[in-house]
């Protein structure tokens, strides 16, 4: 979405100070750990570089925008049954759920209204959640070495002989059951991604 120049990002500031703009970005260690609890020695690090999320310039105009835009009556809010056109406008495909979620989540009282602060922080929270994503998913290229797609019980063997960890067949293989719900012996992208989440890596 296009921002115009005479659009300020001075409430977008004001409303960063006090909300999510300072929500953590937990993808600081990677690590076989992040499939067992079994510790190892060495970690494979993925680091953001950002220890808050921020949101650039360019963002902070293009959510502002959105939510002007749908600002009918200059009120200060938007009507949440707006929430999946303001979603798309910003690149993001809501599902009927999602929307659903987002709604219970933001609009506990049931005014059918939401505040600009309420959906900067709703923005900078699906950002932020974006980008750990893409991070999650740069570490589990670095767990998939024949780019099939999923983790393989000979992976885990090769990175923790490199990693100086001793971890038996039997180890190994209750690692990999811990994250595998599909039961085909590995680990694909999906179920590294909730193995991430359940361990507050995400």
């Amino acid at each position: 979405m296009a921002s115009t120049s005479s659009t300020s990002t001075d409430e977008v500031d004001r409303a960063c100070s006090s909300h999510t703009c300072d929500e953590q970005l937990e993808l600081k260690n990677v690590n076989i750990d992040t499939i067992s609890n079994i510790q190892l020695k060495k970690e494979i690090k993925i680091d953001t570089g950002l220890s808050k999320y921020e949101l650039s310039e360019k963002q902070k105009l293009d959510i502002k925008e959105a939510f002007d835009t749908l600002d009918y009556d200059k009120a200060g809010f938007i009507y949440t049954k707006d929430l999946k056109i303001a979603l798309r406008g910003l690149g993001f495909e809501p599902r009927k759920n999602d929307i659903k979620k987002i709604i219970d989540q933001i609009d506990k009282k049931n005014t059918g209204k939401v505040s600009f602060n309420d959906f900067l922080s709703l923005m900078t929270s699906k950002l932020a959640e974006k980008d750990n994503k893409e991070e999650i998913n740069k570490a589990f290229k670095l767990f998939d070495r024949d780019q099939i797609g999923k983790i393989t019980f000979q992976n885990l063997q090769q990175i923790a002989a490199e990693l100086g960890e001793a971890l038996n067949d039997e180890e190994i293989l209750e690692m990999i059951s811990e994250a595998d719900q599909d039961g085909d012996g590995m680990v694909s992208c999906d179920e590294f991604f909730r193995i991430m989440k359940k361990t507050s890596l995400y």
